[in-house]
């Protein structure tokens, strides 16, 4: 079996055996197969989906005994920490990257109409869906299946090295919709493969998903980051239609450029914050695009120029 968990070694093969990987992960079509699979069929019992709302409470566990045996359990949502640079947050303005790592998030408040909120919950509550599905078997061996995979800037090793050495390089924090260590695939040319590769869910309405035919350019640059951090050589955009629940997804392999525009991004907020100087504004939305101020988070203590 060819086995390939790295961009380079993924790059270093022949363009039509790049193209001959691509073609045979078909995503959408093995999601489709595993929910029609998912139909009960005549005498078979029902298989209730496995809720991931409660876990154990390891704290809890030393106390276990002294209750009889009766384990205790808390409700689990992820933290998030906005400091450092999020990918979902890369295309925002240089000062605002800026801000998220010079310890300025405590200071961020935005205002999201009630509406807005409700669709973007409408989007979480798809992930949670689509995920469950990974988790269940769509895309191969569970086991290979990592949903919110994290990346951790700080996390490190016993011998105190980086876990994640892009990561802390470049002050890269966040969470993966989907990491897929071993997913194989069959090949006429290359026979049997295992490759490494990252899904990104994203849900779009229909006069967005009627003009889809390559993922948007801010999700390619969020994706690529994490390309980047877990070595992974490709990224699977899985886009979802909220009116009807129609599916395409897009294949797309590391792309060197838009990491080159990425790191140099970064570069420059890292120079600022070790010279302790904030972006000019020239170099900022409020010179550049004045609109993104309009809804940033930072606004209030930003206090950009107005025209």
């Amino acid at each position: 079996m060819l086995i390939i968990y790295t961009i380079k070694q993924f790059l270093e093969l022949p363009p039509f055996e790049q193209a001959e990987i691509q073609k045979a992960l078909r995503t959408k079509d093995r999601l489709e197969a595993w929910l029609r699979d998912q139909n009960k069929k005549s005498g078979q019992a029902v298989n209730p989906a496995k809720t991931a709302h409660w876990e154990e409470c390891s704290r809890c566990k030393p106390y276990w005994e002294m209750a009889q045996g009766q384990r205790g359990y808390v409700w689990y949502e992820q933290y998030r920490n906005n400091n450092d640079v999020h990918p979902s947050q890369i295309n925002k303005c240089l000062k605002f990257l800026w801000f998220s790592c010079n310890d300025f998030t405590d200071k961020f408040e935005e205002y999201i109409d009630p509406r807005l909120r409700m669709i973007f919950d409408l989007g979480h509550t798809w992930h949670n869906t689509i995920q469950k599905y990974g988790r269940g078997g769509a895309w191969g061996d569970p086991s290979h299946y990592h949903p919110e995979e994290r990346i951790d800037p700080d996390a490190a090793n016993q011998d105190g090295s980086p876990k994640n050495p892009i990561a802390h390089d470049y002050w890269i924090r966040g969470s993966v919709d989907a990491f897929l260590t071993d997913y194989r695939i069959s090949t006429s040319v290359l026979g049997e493969v295992s490759i490494r590769l990252i899904h990104e869910y994203k849900t779009i309405n229909s006069n967005g998903f009627s003009k889809l035919t390559r993922p948007k350019p801010e999700h390619k640059w969020q994706a690529t980051m994490y390309s980047a951090c877990l070595d992974a050589p490709i990224v699977v955009y899985i886009y979802t239609n909220k009116d009807d629940c129609k599916t395409a997804d897009f294949v797309v392999p590391f792309d060197s450029g838009i990491w080159a525009e990425v790191g140099t991004k970064i570069r420059r907020v890292q120079e600022l914050t070790e010279l302790q100087r904030e972006p000019d504004w020239a170099e900022t939305s409020a010179v550049n695009n004045p609109r993104e101020c309009m809804d940033c988070a930072a606004r209030k203590f930003c206090q950009p120029p107005t025209r």
